[in-house]
């Protein structure tokens, strides 16, 4: 009778640590205060795409920054190219590794990066782009307002306040289609004009205009 619960418990010690075993073999979701204390150890992290090129070996290098603060940042190396674009919001899951005094995720599969949130299906108000502007620095964003002061490769985007605007940069073949007053859905990458002294959205890469007549 002993041997009989015995062996019982001697089972249930041995599924326990099976089980603990498997949860410390997962990967854990961080934040990138924490990177410092998982070196070498798989973990998962959220961030924002904010750069991505691929090298002369086709690997591809991500920066992603912190939703929460723009100061924070991560280089992801990723061994081959996965389909993301800027302001992509990913899941990466990877190793916590040290390179030239600073941190990188490298991650084994593209598998293991995943798209939670992609940058055209989210809207941004334009004063808050306008006051919050390293937060979206870099990224594709999109947002709503209306058009003022059309120039011949620029336009101001107002919003329905009038106290906030954004320059706008297009290509001038599609100025046949802009009309001041106009309500419009625009999106581009936001960056900083260093000569102008002024943050902006740049659509000159894109071959569509989209808009609505307010």
């Amino acid at each position: 009778m002993q041997l009989k619960y015995f062996v019982i418990i001697l089972a249930l010690l041995s599924v326990t640590l099976l089980y603990l075993l498997s949860t410390f073999s997962h990967p854990i979701y961080i934040t990138f205060s924490d990177i410092p204390d998982y070196e070498d150890k798989q973990v998962i992290i959220n961030g924002v795409v904010c750069e991505h090129y691929l090298t002369s070996y086709d690997n591809q290098i991500l920066t992603i920054r912190d939703e929460n603060n723009s100061d924070e940042e991560l280089t992801v190396f990723v061994e081959t190219k996965v389909d993301i674009e800027y302001g992509d919001i990913i899941e990466a899951t990877g190793s916590i590794q040290k390179y030239h005094d600073s941190w990188e995720l490298v991650v084994s599969h593209p598998k293991n990066i995943k798209v939670i949130s992609s940058w055209d299906n989210t809207s941004s108000p334009v004063w808050q782009l306008a006051e919050q502007p390293l937060k979206y620095l870099g990224l594709n964003v999109q947002t709503n307002g209306v058009i003022d002061r059309i120039y011949d490769s620029y336009y101001y985007l107002i919003d329905t306040s009038g106290r906030y605007s954004l320059a706008v940069y297009f290509n001038p073949q599609y100025n046949q289609n802009l009309t001041e007053g106009m309500s419009s859905c625009v999106s581009g990458r936001f960056l900083y004009d260093s000569e102008n002294f002024r943050y902006f959205i740049d659509k000159r890469a894109q071959n569509d205009f989209s808009e609505s007549v307010g």
